[in-house]
């Protein structure tokens, strides 16, 4: 996908919450200079975590 849409991927395997794995991506992105305070991120999931279904939950936000 990154040579077709500019997707850059991560592998993140701590699965304490999906609002915890949303705000580690949030804090890897910030690190990597992929987002900034002020803009607005959006994150796909699927619930429950340890289930690894299909997409079912979206959130957008605004980077703190």
């Amino acid at each position: 996908m990154s040579l077709v849409w500019g997707v850059s991927a991560y592998l993140h395997t701590n699965q304490i919450s999906t609002d915890a794995t949303f705000k580690d991506i949030e804090n890897r992105l910030k690190v990597d200079n992929h987002v900034n305070v002020g803009d607005i991120s959006i994150n796909t999931a699927s619930m429950p975590l340890k289930v690894k279904g299909k997409t079912n939950r979206l959130k957008i936000y605004l980077v703190e």
